[in-house]
């Protein structure tokens, strides 16, 4: 009668007790199963992405004009001071981890199908085969697109190239920009391109954008966007803000584009197609802010496993292109297709037709 009473006074009726007796020895066999699939010293150490990335993540107050470069290739090409074959051995581990984790976190999902569950205890964890990673062709000065930032750099001056980010606001609040032309990914093509375009910002009256997410007035180069082919025909895209200018001011700016880099000293670079686009917005689409074409060729075309694409700026360029060639052909074996299977790659905008 007493113990009723004490159990009903606390809420733990029988029925309460029986269920987490229940409960409480199957978190325990699960627990003893899941030890017998993974042995303790086979367990990998949990890959740490955060803490990688902030350790190699270089801060504006850290760089100095002697050591810009090394900082940003540190920030945009991480593993660039191993060799290749490190470089695929570290990836391998990373990804293998990766699935590993989620084969962990499959065995205690209860709305897993039973079915499946049965497979990753069946295959010790490891749901999903991992192959090796299949190496590039080309590994430097591969990248046929590169985006790029206009900013200041460390001499205070204007500049074209990435953006590395304060640690402190307070100390530095504006982000520094750095021009990459010592990247090994970098075409040499486009290395000169951006040397040039350095010189134009430098030479011209208006300024440019500090930092691209934090529009201010009076403030108007952006960003340029560089394509290259296997050809070396190359479309450079320039975004401006247009403030307050007027529709003669704006046309001026794309005069002294073509003053430099068609008739002045940047034709060296030898550009086939230049666009022009106005946006006041963080990011703007063509439907509302079209690509003006203002010198050369509307497209650039490129080839991929012997299929000719066609490619406009808002065309998806695959950065490696020879590395992209593989990613295909691995992905059309895999996926067991013949001559009466239809592929479609949506939302590219490679081969889009314009009217």
């Amino acid at each position: 009668m007493f113990l009723s009473k004490f159990l009903k006074q606390r809420c733990l009726t029988p029925s309460y007790i029986l269920f987490n007796v229940s409960r409480t020895l199957q978190y325990q066999t699960s627990a003893k199963k899941s030890t017998e699939i993974y042995p303790k010293q086979n367990r990998k150490p949990k890959f740490d992405a955060i803490n990688f990335e902030d350790s190699l993540k270089p801060y504006a107050e850290d760089l100095t004009l002697e050591n810009q470069h090394e900082k940003l290739s540190n920030l945009i090409l991480p593993l660039s001071n191993h060799s290749y074959n490190e470089q695929l051995k570290i990836k391998q581990d990373i990804i293998e981890q990766a699935f590993d984790q989620i084969g962990r976190a499959i065995l205690w999902d209860k709305r897993v199908d039973s079915q499946v569950l049965k497979y990753v205890e069946f295959q010790q964890g490891n749901f999903c085969h991992v192959e090796s990673i299949i190496p590039s062709p080309i590994i430097d000065h591969y990248r046929c697109k590169d985006d790029l930032s206009c900013g200041y750099g460390v001499d205070g001056q204007k500049t074209v190239g990435f953006y590395i980010n304060p640690r402190n606001s307070k100390k530095s609040p504006n982000t520094l920009c750095v021009p990459p032309i010592y990247l090994k990914s970098m075409k040499p093509k486009h290395v000169l391109v951006v040397k040039h375009f350095d010189q134009f910002l430098k030479q011209h009256p208006l300024s440019v954008c500090e930092n691209t997410n934090i529009l201010k007035k009076d403030q108007y180069w952006r960003s340029i966007t560089l394509k290259s082919n296997e050809q070396d025909d190359l479309m450079m895209t320039v975004v401006v803000h247009p403030q307050s200018l007027s529709k003669n001011e704006i046309d001026q700016m794309k005069k002294d584009l073509l003053n430099y880099f068609i008739d002045g000293s940047g034709r060296e670079c030898e550009i086939n197609s230049i666009y022009v686009q106005t946006c006041a917005q963080n990011r703007c689409i063509s439907e509302e802010n079209p690509f003006e074409l203002i010198y050369g060729n509307e497209f650039l075309y490129e080839i991929y496993n012997e299929k000719k694409f066609r490619i406009s700026p808002e065309s998806l360029l695959q950065v490696n292109q020879k590395a992209a060639e593989l990613v295909y052909t691995t992905t059309l074996k895999h996926a067991q297709i013949d001559e009466n299977t239809i592929v479609l790659d949506i939302g590219s905008g490679i081969g889009k037709k314009y009217t």
